[in-house]
């Protein structure tokens, strides 16, 4: 190492040291979250910093670097006995694409969210933590490159368990369009995890008494309609989609035209899936109601 690296070297190890609470940062110590996550943000936004480890900030997530090159050996021979030496430009211009990618900045997050038992406020904590991560999804659906990517992923399961499913599902369509894969620690597929996380949202909204927004669901059903799943989470989300359309209907408020009768079906198409799924009671309250809505004569 160059003496002029190893002072800057042992600099930032000082300083890191420092940030942390101990004597030496060449020693294994335990990170508190909150001063990690510090560094972490200084680092990205420091372009110092990072033209000095040989990267050069940019403002945009996605774009072009344009380099002046050459295209050629600088030096050549010429036979001047048979011709005279002509010069040439050597200078060309290489265009390459970018795309900024986060990597690892999750892991911290994830790490806190690791050492919280509790679902509640485990959902409290993603809540508090996506903000962060908007302008990076918000590039990488901009940008439309479809690479793999656990972060995006990630946000978009976050989403749905801090009940943004209106966000979860704009990053769905991505993910599913571009087939992306769930990481490795998940052994559900994309589309049968999307299905099953909003059908289990919808299910936990239903036994409380709580509304559950039937277009978040009709969106479900349309991202996830080609996806392979088994039949039972297929049948949750079908009983999910039953419950909503039916939701709030008596003879007072019998809803749309054809609105119970597409509950029933929906209901009934569950059933066939999944003989277990649970909804037979509903089934058979709608369609008693149906019949005391029936005309008489």
């Amino acid at each position: 190492m160059r003496n002029d690296t190893r002072r800057l070297y042992t600099a930032y190890l000082a300083q890191l040291a420092a940030l942390h609470g101990v004597d030496s940062a060449t020693e294994k110590f335990t990170a508190e979250p909150s001063v990690a996550q510090k560094l972490e943000t200084r680092i990205q936004e420091s372009s110092a910093f990072l033209q000095r480890i040989n990267m050069v900030g940019v403002r945009e997530q996605a774009g072009e670097k344009i380099g002046l090159g050459i295209s050629g050996p600088v030096a050549s021979t010429t036979d001047t006995a048979t011709k005279d030496r002509q010069t040439r430009d050597l200078t060309v211009l290489d265009n390459l694409g970018y795309l900024c990618t986060q990597t690892n900045f999750d892991n911290q997050d994830r790490l806190r969210l690791s050492n919280i038992q509790s679902t509640e406020n485990k959902a409290a904590l993603k809540r508090e933590l996506l903000p962060a991560y908007a302008p990076y999804v918000e590039g990488v659906l901009s940008a439309g490159q479809g690479a793999q990517d656990d972060v995006l992923v990630t946000v978009m399961l976050w989403r749905i368990d801090a009940g943004d499913y209106p966000g979860a599902l704009e990053v769905a369509a991505y993910v599913l369009k571009h087939g992306l894969a769930m990481p490795d620690r998940f052994e559900r597929t994309t589309g049968c995890l999307i299905a099953e996380e909003i059908a289990e949202a919808a299910r936990k909204a239903h036994k409380v008494g709580e509304p559950f927004d039937l277009d978040i669901l009709h969106r479900t059903a349309e991202l996830t309609a080609e996806q392979d799943m088994p039949d039972e989470v297929r049948a949750k989300l079908c009983m999910a989609l039953g419950r909503a359309t039916l939701a709030g209907l008596d003879q007072a408020n019998p809803g749309k035209p054809g609105q119970i009768a597409a509950g029933i079906d929906l209901l009934t198409r569950a059933i066939e899936l999944h003989d277990h799924c649970g909804a037979k009671t509903d089934k058979k309250a709608a369609e008693v109601l149906l019949k005391k809505l029936a005309p008489t004569g």
